[in-house]
């Protein structure tokens, strides 16, 4: 089906007949594809919802360690005093379309950067309602070495 563009512009007012596949092959700025960006900016959306973010906040004192490169262990508690080293606090934060799974990978993914072999959540992710109808989740663990 060929659609006739109704405005037509420069060289194009002069020529009867234009259709918008010969703008579109003219590189016409006139012609857009409004689907097309509303899909892209629904995608882009949808893809910045469902990420986190996560910052870390180190506990003090001691040597950095170099990034840990294994698994990254998640665990229920502190092991015993004196059987790891308390590297800092990993905090992951994110929206109502992020997972928790996603929320442990980016607090996982922080505390292997600092040299972390485990992590240990301090509560459940915490899901907090916002003033738009949306949610805001975070979850916040120890980074720690085990020795």
């Amino acid at each position: 089906m060929v659609v006739q563009v109704r405005r037509r512009a420069g060289a194009d007012a002069a020529r009867p007949g234009v259709t918008v596949s010969d703008a579109r092959r003219r590189g016409s700025r006139r012609y857009t594809r409004p689907m097309r960006s509303i899909t892209h900016m629904l995608a882009a959306a949808a893809l910045l919802a469902a990420c986190a973010s996560a910052e870390f906040t180190p506990s003090g004192g001691g040597e950095p360690l170099p990034p840990y490169t294994g698994e990254v262990a998640v665990l229920e508690r502190l092991p015993p005093p004196g059987a790891y080293r308390l590297l800092g606090i990993v905090r992951a934060e994110g929206v109502q379309l992020t997972s928790d799974e996603r929320l442990f990978e980016s607090v996982k993914a922080m505390a292997a950067a600092r040299g972390a072999d485990a992590v240990v959540p301090q509560a459940p992710v915490r899901v907090r309602s916002t003033g738009s109808g949306g949610e805001e989740r975070t979850l916040a663990a120890y980074a720690i070495r085990r020795r």
